[in-house]
């Protein structure tokens, strides 16, 4: 980088004298969730998750977990920020976290878990629909149509 009057430019920046680089600012929101598989199984799971709500969609939606479940899990999702809400999913995915382990908070996340909604009825898709157009509206420019690690 080269100095020029005390800013930082880069080169091409200081020949053409072009302007700084204009960034978009973006705001991830991420919150807390409670994940409880449904299989039926003495050995139920309940762990509390995090995730991103830029992730979520009508498809599906990732979350950060520090246990392993297995794919074809039926889980339920319950979410009480931006406000309450309880998901049916089935587990997609599930990939072990390389690195430090600690994802979006001071607390250990190993594992990165890609969930399918399991909608039994159109009320449901319906609702779930519904509740991401709401989160759409919060953020402008990003499309929140599909969750790009869902599947």
């Amino acid at each position: 980088m080269w100095q020029a009057n005390g800013r930082r430019r880069s080169f091409l920046g200081v020949i053409h004298n072009t302007p700084l680089r204009e960034t978009k600012t973006f705001h991830v929101k991420r919150v807390e969730a409670q994940l409880t598989s449904v299989d039926g199984s003495v050995s139920a799971i309940s762990v509390k998750v995090r995730l991103l709500l830029n992730d979520l969609s009508s498809e599906g939606l990732a979350v950060y977990s520090p246990e392993l479940l297995a794919a074809g899990t039926l889980v339920s999702l319950e979410l009480e920020h931006p406000e309450h809400i309880n998901l049916r999913l089935k587990v997609g995915w599930c990939q072990q976290l390389t690195g430090a382990g600690r994802v979006i908070s001071s607390s250990s996340q190993s594992y990165r878990i890609g969930l399918v909604f399991d909608y039994e009825q159109n009320e449901e898709r319906d609702r779930v629909k519904a509740f991401c157009e709401k989160l759409a509206q919060a953020y402008p420019g990003v499309d929140l149509t599909r969750a790009p690690y869902a599947a």
